[in-house]
C-alpha cells in the first residue's frame, strides 16, 4: 500500500477487493512503502468489519523489562541536633516496560496487542508511531503485580558539614515461573545534590542504574550509598 485506498461499504452487501498480478518484492522499490503480504484472490470483507492484512517482511522482536526509580527525597522533619536519624521504608510493585525492535524495513503506525506465548493470554495492547528500520520502541503497561521491591533508607544527617549520609538496602522478589529483566534506578530529587556509592564504595555519580537477570522464583538483594549535600 504506497497510498489511500478508500473502500465502499453497502448496507446490507458485502465488498470485495481483487488484485492481480502482484509484483514480487524484488520488482518495486519499497523505500517508504508499507508492503503486505501478496493478494492473489478476491478478499470478502462483511459489512462493518475490520479485514487485517499482515505486513511483509515481519520481523519485530519485542524483550520485557521490570523496572523501578527510586528517588531520595528530604526527610519530612529536620531536627537541628548534629546525626539526627531519620529512617523511611516502602513497598512496590515494578513496571513492565515492553522494547520493541523492528528489524523490518518499516513498520507503519497502529495497533499492537501483546501476547503471553507461555499462557496463551492477553497481556495489554498499545498504539505504536511509524518504525524505521532498525528504531527501538519502548512502552509502558502498568505494574506487574508478581515482581515486588521493598526498601528502606536510613538517613544521617550532620548539620557540622551540612551533609547527609543515606544507607539504602533493596529486596527485589520475583514470584514468575521464569526468569526476568530487571532495571532499578536511584536518583534525588531535583533540589538536592547527591553522589552515589555502591556496597563497594565505588563512586557512581549522581545517579545509580542496575540492569540485571533475576532468576525463577527467586530474589536479590543489594545496598548502596548516598552522600546528600546540602
Amino acid at each position: 500500500m504506497s497510498g489511500d485506498i478508500n473502500l465502499t461499504f453497502g448496507a446490507s452487501k458485502s465488498s470485495s477487493v481483487v488484485a492481480t498480478n502482484v509484483s514480487t518484492e524484488d520488482q518495486i522499490d519499497h523505500s517508504g512503502i508499507y508492503l503486505f503480504s501478496s493478494i492473489n484472490k478476491s478478499l470478502i470483507i462483511d459489512p462493518y468489519s475490520i479485514f487485517t492484512l499482515p505486513i511483509h517482511p515481519f520481523n519485530i522482536h519485542i524483550k520485557t523489562f521490570f523496572i523501578h526509580t527510586l528517588v531520595l527525597t528530604m526527610p519530612s522533619s529536620i531536627s537541628f541536633i548534629n546525626n539526627f536519624v531519620s529512617i523511611d521504608s516502602s513497598k512496590n510493585k515494578l513496571q513492565r516496560v515492553y522494547q520493541l525492535s523492528n528489524s523490518s524495513s518499516i513498520l507503519p503506525t497502529g495497533h499492537i496487542l501483546l501476547y503471553d506465548s507461555s499462557a496463551n493470554v492477553l497481556t495489554g495492547e498499545w498504539h505504536l508511531p511509524t518504525l524505521a528500520q532498525s528504531e527501538k520502541y519502548e512502552f509502558k503497561l502498568g505494574e506487574d503485580p508478581d515482581v515486588m521491591l521493598v526498601y528502606n533508607c536510613t538517613t544521617t544527617t550532620n548539620q557540622k558539614t551540612n551533609s547527609s549520609l543515606i544507607t539504602t538496602n533493596v529486596l527485589i522478589q520475583n514470584y514468575k515461573q521464569q526468569k526476568i529483566n530487571i532495571r532499578f534506578k536511584s536518583i534525588c530529587e531535583l533540589s538536592m545534590l547527591c553522589l552515589f556509592y555502591d556496597d563497594k564504595a565505588r563512586s557512581l555519580g549522581s545517579h545509580l542504574f542496575y540492569e540485571l537477570v533475576l532468576k525463577a522464583r527467586s530474589e536479590v538483594v543489594f545496598s548502596f550509598t548516598t552522600i546528600r549535600l546540602f
